[in-house]
């Protein structure tokens, strides 16, 4: 469960990485 939930949060935060590259 707690792997899932680092997997979740490490995909949030990849996909946010992305989106600001994105804008800047």
């Amino acid at each position: 469960m707690v792997c899932v939930l680092v997997f979740f949060l490490l995909c949030l935060f990849l996909l946010f990485f992305s989106s600001s590259i994105l804008l800047y």
